[in-house]
């Protein structure tokens, strides 16, 4: 069965990113809307120039003046609220209110041109296009101004003009009535345009925003990865050189991982890499930095932090470490780690020094029988 196409459905949707594309948006179409209503006020004013020439110096030119100047009042009064809009939802009230001021201007000014003069049905044309492309409404608020001043414009022909002949009251009909298919396919072909550019400018920097995920984050745990930590450890350091603030730094290995990849399987191995990162993102501040080195092997960056602050980390962590546990069919696996905690000191002159220290006491507190943590004392 044949049934006409609604309007709505030659919307693009964005469905949950309309607010975001609203509010992005809202500040170049108000700067748009404020250019047209200050072209319509200069194109107003000109006008009255027909007036003096329709009826000179006279009671009803000064009427003319008068209600043109209360348009202009109005439209700097909207300019002016305009300035200060910041919600998408006043912004169409206070163009559509303007655009009513628009629509009785023109129908009082054409009500009172002589009944012969006829030639503002050409200029009221071009109005009522103008009113689809240069003010960036939703298509369906487009049409408001437009479709008002249309019927008040042909209520006056009709009423109080004497038409041509009946042809020009055809041609001027079905000049409006094309102009306004127009200008909706035109309202509604721009702003689905500016959809589309929305979404494809979203889905590029939610594109790029993957790429840089991907780029900084381990593979498989999904904290930082070796690069990207050492980066944010370079840019501490640094800060640490400059200023003196405080930097401490853990490195941590899980014991005897080989064995456990032996013995269950690398997926049991991985799972174990996978619980530690999730582990000890849990137990650190939100300050702090975890990224994995490699292989077994994490580091914890704690900013701002001096070691005595360091140690209650530390100690935290290692004394949950009993939840460190992979649960398989045959048996629950128990696992440690063994860590190295040290802070830069002024003998440190580069964070490799750093780094350096931490590496050492891992590894003495490795050969002291694992599954402790090591501090710099």
């Amino acid at each position: 069965m044949f049934s006409l196409p609604k309007l709505a459905n030659f919307k693009v949707d964005l469905g949950n990113l309309e607010t975001e594309f609203r509010a992005q948006t809202l500040p170049l179409d108000l700067e748009h809307t404020r250019s047209a209503i200050a072209f319509t006020v200069i194109a107003v004013s000109s006008l009255s120039s027909i007036d003096y020439l329709l009826y000179g110096i006279s009671e009803l030119f000064f009427l003319h003046l008068f209600v043109r100047g209360l348009f202009i009042v109005c439209s700097a009064l909207a300019a002016r609220l305009l300035l200060k809009e910041t919600t998408f939802a006043a912004y169409e009230r206070i163009v559509l209110i303007w655009g009513l001021a628009l629509t009785i201007l023109t129908v009082y000014v054409d009500y009172n041109r002589p009944p012969d003069f006829t030639q503002n049905a050409t200029l009221h044309i071009l109005m009522v296009f103008s009113g689809y492309i240069l003010i960036p409404l939703r298509p369906s608020r487009r049409m408001v101004t437009p479709l008002l001043m249309t019927i008040g414009t042909l209520w006056n022909i009709i009423t109080v003009k004497e038409i041509p002949s009946a042809a020009w009251l055809g041609v001027t009909v079905s000049a409006y009535l094309l102009l306004h298919i127009a200008g909706v396919i035109t309202a509604v072909g721009s702003s689905n345009a500016r959809r589309r550019q929305f979404l494809a400018e979203h889905e590029l920097l939610a594109q790029n925003q993957r790429l840089r995920e991907l780029a900084i984050t381990d593979e498989l745990t999904g904290i930082y990865n070796r690069r990207f930590f050492l980066e944010r450890a370079r840019e501490e350091f640094q800060l640490y050189l400059r200023h003196r603030r405080p930097l401490s730094l853990i490195i941590a290995d899980l014991d005897l991982l080989k064995r456990i990849n032996d013995t269950y399987g690398h997926h049991t191995g991985d799972a174990a890499i996978r619980q530690f990162a999730e582990f000890v993102s849990r137990q650190k501040r939100a300050s702090d930095v975890l990224g994995r080195l490699g292989g077994e092997e994490f580091g914890l960056l704690l900013p701002d932090t001096r070691l005595a602050e360091a140690k209650i980390v530390a100690q935290r962590i290692f004394d949950t470490r009993d939840s460190l546990i992979i649960r398989t069919v045959e048996e629950d696996i128990r696992f440690t780690f063994t860590a190295g905690l040290a802070e830069c000191r002024l003998e440190h002159q580069s964070l490799d020094d750093l780094f350096r220290v931490a590496d050492l006491l891992l590894y003495r507190g490795k050969s002291k029988g694992r599954d402790c943590v090591e501090v710099d004392e």
